[in-house]
């Protein structure tokens, strides 16, 4: 069983889903999972930061993606990794009937800080099951 998981949030700044997932991705690090979550960051990945590819290839990875055109998960596999759960954010609000009208990526309204909680809780259960699971099946579909 993998010891921690990466979760590598969008850095889009232009669609209030980026913001989301990153908020959430610190809920899931600091309150929900702490000490089983390391953070990966876009930036460091494109600029080739050893800490960072470290995380994407050592811990199973999952990637909150704030855009359509998921650019972590490209990221991601740019350095040939699997990723173990690749979370549409706009997608999964939609499904929960949660809509973000009033709040920007600059800031969230009670809507946006809904959406960050759920997100953070739905990602936690996505890192309880990566963490619980068998050496081999770390990168099954979720």
């Amino acid at each position: 069983m993998p010891e921690k998981v990466c979760i590598l949030p969008s850095s889009e700044l232009t669609t209030v889903f980026g913001k989301i997932g990153r908020q959430a991705s610190y809920v899931v690090c600091e309150d929900l999972k702490p000490g089983k979550i390391v953070l990966g960051c876009m930036p460091a990945l494109f600029s080739n930061v050893q800490e960072d590819v470290d995380f994407i290839t050592q811990y199973p990875v999952i990637t909150l993606e704030g855009h359509s055109m998921h650019h972590a998960a490209k990221l991601v596999k740019k350095y040939s990794q699997v990723i173990s759960a690749e979370i549409d954010i706009k997608n999964l609000l939609k499904e929960a009937d949660i809509e973000v009208l009033d709040s920007s990526p600059e800031k969230l309204g009670p809507n946006g800080e809904k959406a960050v909680k759920f997100l953070a809780e739905y990602t936690a259960k996505v890192v309880e099951r990566l963490l619980c699971s068998r050496p081999g099946l770390e990168h099954s579909n979720l």
